[in-house]
């Protein structure tokens, strides 16, 4: 999904996509989360595991991770393209930053999941 939104990004600026190129961004970016976020989007997956509302709060938190990484993705690069930027001189740094902040725009509810599972 990431891929082809950079993608639709770059053709929009009419410019060069080099799919190799914009994976590895990806996965840098979403390495940037960290294992403790990572963890706890394992830690919200295993609620499926709770009868009744274990699987719709489960099915719920992952489909707003999922949402937020899309939205944050997005931001990143639409900024970058913006700025008059291409896929081969995006300072992954300023990125990955962006990314996390993006990210907690584009997740409330996750967010809010996460801080309910940590109280518990």
């Amino acid at each position: 999904v990431e891929l082809k939104l950079i993608q639709d990004l770059a053709a929009i600026y009419a410019l060069d996509f080099d799919q190799e190129r914009a994976k590895s961004m990806v996965i840098t970016l979403l390495g940037s989360l960290g294992s403790v976020s990572l963890g706890k989007i394992t830690a919200i997956g295993l609620l499926r595991c709770l009868p009744g509302i274990g699987s719709s709060m489960s099915l719920t938190t992952v489909a707003a991770f999922a949402t937020g990484v899309s939205y944050a993705m997005g931001m990143v690069f639409l900024t970058h393209f913006e700025q008059g930027g291409t896929l081969t001189d995006l300072d992954m740094d300023q990125a990955k930053a962006l990314f996390k902040a993006e990210l907690k725009h584009g997740t409330p509810s996750f967010k809010n999941d996460v801080r309910t599972l940590s109280d518990a």
